[in-house]
């Protein structure tokens, strides 16, 4: 059973029984209070929670690391670093448990979930012309015990108790933590060990292990009006289902999250150690959240923001690049999207941060007169409104949570024109190739591959005929 599973119906929730310690309740959410308490006994409740590792603190695959040349899997070009040497990337199976990818599992995990509350944030407030906000809560249950999947029902019972203390809740994601810091020297759940433990280089048994204790809880990443602390109070006094509003460090407000770059600061480090299980029992979206496609603008700008903080959350240092960066004129482009890059603030970050017009006047030029897209002039002075408009709704999110600020995303990421993929391309305009990098070893279905217009042919055939590793050079050679 799955929180987006659109096709549960409401007798089987209004059905389901569990235990809180040693107190049994009917979850009925059409009622007032999602919870009431029964008479049935709790000895017949004895399924609880798998505590199991954590991520990154499973098996690696034997190849995963193994260092390979890569090449563009859109304009051919191999790899090369300053002195015309192939560039060498490690093989990566991105699994949750794998040592050495966990982190990396962490972050691809993050970005649609960043993408899709974001990008319906904008959707609402579109709608409706204020924005919900984003909330961090913890939500935790001393002995939970079912009488069938525990951990299946676990998220049934966050997901509800969410809706209970929150207005207008949109839905969100819902991580299970299994354990917690078990060290008296830190508080707030341990959180300056976390990134000491899940990376590549500690053992499980008899190590990461004996710093922890179990205690089960979920990170509930929400787009809501508001969460209410008196409906809080009243349900863990009621229930013992304990909702926890975690605001930000800044003592001065109550802020929750202030915007997408804290967003995805939060939802990278809560993944980071989720419970090692299937993507489902590690976390799962609920609500309008679960079925909402992100628009595409937003997920690439919401892609390159959690890219910024890994290195912070997940002390995850990212190549260059997983795209070919190549400054090439746009008539060699035959692929979309061929972006521009306008002046960067931060020359030595450009090539891993970008920033996009999301606002929603942006969403709308989607659609409309392709003469006003090809318009420079006026595109630059609708990006420069938009950029405003943005600060603008940012400033009213902080603001209606108590504090005035504003996103300071805009910082950290360049400016890019992505109307400039949809514009008639000229040959003398710069544009950066971004097809997907691809393991030298595949070199031979690109070459063989007639339908393929790769600018870089006999280059990539050179590199592939030196590569030591090949064995059937002679079928790709001319």
């Amino acid at each position: 059973m799955s929180l987006s599973t659109s096709s549960r119906s409401a007798m089987n929730r209004d059905a389901m029984r569990f235990a809180v310690r040693g107190t049994v309740f009917r979850m009925d959410p059409s009622g007032t209070s999602h919870f009431e308490e029964t008479t049935d006994p709790a000895a017949a409740y004895k399924t609880t929670l798998t505590a199991g590792r954590i991520t990154a603190m499973g098996d690696r695959y034997a190849t995963c690391g193994d260092e390979h040349p890569h090449f563009c899997s859109q304009c051919g070009k191999p790899v090369k670093d300053d002195d015309g040497n192939l560039v060498t990337i490690g093989e990566t199976c991105w699994r949750q448990e794998c040592p050495r990818c966990g982190a990396g599992w962490s972050m691809r995990r993050a970005i649609p979930i960043v993408s899709k509350i974001e990008s319906l944030r904008k959707e609402i407030a579109s709608k409706r012309g204020d924005s919900p906000k984003f909330h961090h809560l913890a939500v935790r249950m001393d002995d939970f015990r079912a009488a069938r999947d525990a951990d299946d029902a676990f998220f049934d019972v966050v997901k509800a108790a969410v809706d209970e203390v929150g207005v207008n809740v949109h839905g969100g994601a819902i991580i299970h933590h299994s354990y917690t810091g078990d060290n008296e020297d830190h508080e707030d759940d341990d959180l300056g060990k976390w990134k000491e433990r899940v990376f590549e280089g500690r053992d499980w048994e008899g190590d990461v292990e004996d710093e922890l204790k179990e205690w089960h809880h979920a990170h509930v990443i929400v787009l809501a009006d508001h969460i209410d602390h008196f409906c809080c109070e009243s349900l863990f006094d009621r229930t013992g289902i304990f909702v926890h509003r975690i605001q930000n460090e800044d003592d001065d407000n109550n802020v929750s999250i202030y915007g997408k770059k804290e967003l995805a600061e939060v939802t990278t480090y809560c993944l980071s150690h989720a419970r090692l299980a299937d993507d489902a029992d590690a976390y799962r979206y609920f609500g309008a959240v679960a079925n909402h496609s992100a628009d595409h603008r937003i997920e690439a700008m919401c892609k390159e923001i959690v890219r910024s903080v890994v290195p912070k959350t997940l002390d995850l240092q990212l190549p260059e690049s997983e795209l070919c960066s190549r400054t090439i004129a746009a008539s060699e482009v035959d692929h979309i999207p061929a972006v521009v890059r306008g002046p960067s603030r931060d020359s030595e970050a450009e090539d891993d941060e970008i920033d996009t017009d999301e606002s929603d006047d942006d969403q709308q030029d989607d659609q409309g007169d392709q003469k006003d897209r090809q318009d420079d002039q006026g595109d630059q002075k609708d990006r420069q409104d938009d950029q405003g408009d943005q600060r603008e709704e940012d400033t009213e999110q902080a603001n209606e949570d108590g504090l005035d600020g504003d996103d300071s995303d805009e910082e950290q990421v360049t400016n890019i024109d992505w109307e400039a993929a949809d514009a008639p391309k000229s040959g003398d305009t710069p544009v950066k190739c971004n097809g997907r990098l691809v393991p030298l070893e595949f070199a031979p279905s690109f070459l063989d591959d007639p339908d393929r217009n790769l600018a870089y042919e006999d280059e990539l055939r050179e590199a592939y005929r030196e590569h030591p590793v090949q064995e059937t050079l002679d079928e790709h050679t001319e």
